[in-house]
């Protein structure tokens, strides 16, 4: 049995991330994107130093690479995106956003990160 000794505080985030593109087919290839990104991740094998072959093949389709090792992890911390319009929302309770705000970034998106603890 393995004990997990750490001190802990409140991990709730309870973010609302908001991407608005400036048309429905960039938050539907932003959305493409992010799902295909949960899909490799999931089935990772690994690979080279810092990504498997299947995120090398994920980023050459799409055409980018401004991804680190930690940000393609972070695919596993969330659900699969449905844009609505020009935009896509996200509710996490995860402070790992990076990966998310490089994704809506990278199809044009204005981004709004904000708490809902706050607001």
């Amino acid at each position: 049995m393995k004990v997990w000794k750490s001190f802990a505080g409140e991990h709730s985030a309870k973010l609302r991330i908001i991407g608005k593109f400036k048309t429905e087919e960039d938050a539907q290839k932003a959305a493409n994107f992010f799902n295909d990104l949960i899909d490799v991740e999931d089935k990772s094998d690994g690979g080279n130093t810092y990504f498997s072959q299947e995120l090398m093949d994920l980023f050459s389709k799409h055409n980018f690479s401004s991804f680190n090792e930690h940000d393609a992890e972070q695919a596993d911390y969330y659900y699969k995106l449905t844009p609505e319009g020009k935009e896509i929302e996200i509710l996490t309770d995860e402070l790992e956003v990076q990966a998310v705000i490089k994704t809506f970034i990278r199809w044009g998106a204005k981004v709004e990160l904000y708490s809902r603890h706050d607001y």
